[in-house]
């Protein structure tokens, strides 16, 4: 029933992260949720992540970094439950710098993503049975990009650009 946005508002006190809603004629826009605040103290917004809805749930990364030194900041992923308004965090809410959660993509009752720590990327899946995540044990030299086939299927990329397929069911 509307068009959700993510947004930034930077005050000259904070940077405030936000779901916001726009009805589907434009007559109007309204702020859903603030899923993340911090003190604006030398910060630069990092506009690279990118929200993805599945299963009534918005999965919403963020990241910040120190405008002085960009290897010190916080990144996370805020959850939101469009149903019940509730507001959860996927790992540390001031997650490290260093490990990003990015490229989601749902499927059934599970939302894929990449889990990245500096050369190092590996596909997880997090269940909204029991809110846990799981590593999904690729071979090495993963470079992020995959597809979900279906349930028992991933195509993924790895080393020089050569295809792969991985199977749940024989691993």
């Amino acid at each position: 029933g509307g068009l959700y946005i993510t947004a930034v508002e930077k005050t000259e006190t904070a940077f405030e992260y936000k779901l916001l809603k726009a009805a589907l004629d434009g007559s109007s826009l309204s702020e859903v949720v603030t899923y993340f605040s911090i003190d604006n103290i030398d910060l630069i917004f990092n506009g690279s992540q990118e929200m993805t809805i599945h299963r009534n749930k918005a999965f919403l990364p963020y990241c910040i970094m120190h405008s002085d030194n960009m290897e010190i900041g916080i990144c996370g992923a805020a959850i939101y439950d469009m149903e019940t308004g509730e507001l959860t965090y996927l790992g540390e809410k001031e997650g490290d710098l260093k490990v990003q959660n990015q490229n989601f993509c749902g499927y059934g009752d599970y939302m894929y993503y990449v889990k990245t720590q500096k050369y190092k990327k590996e596909l997880m899946r997090y269940s909204y049975a029991d809110g846990s995540v799981e590593k999904i044990e690729l071979k090495t030299g993963f470079k992020g990009n995959y597809a979900i086939y279906d349930e028992n299927t991933i195509f993924y990329i790895r080393g020089t650009g050569e295809v792969h397929i991985f199977k749940r069911d024989t691993g």
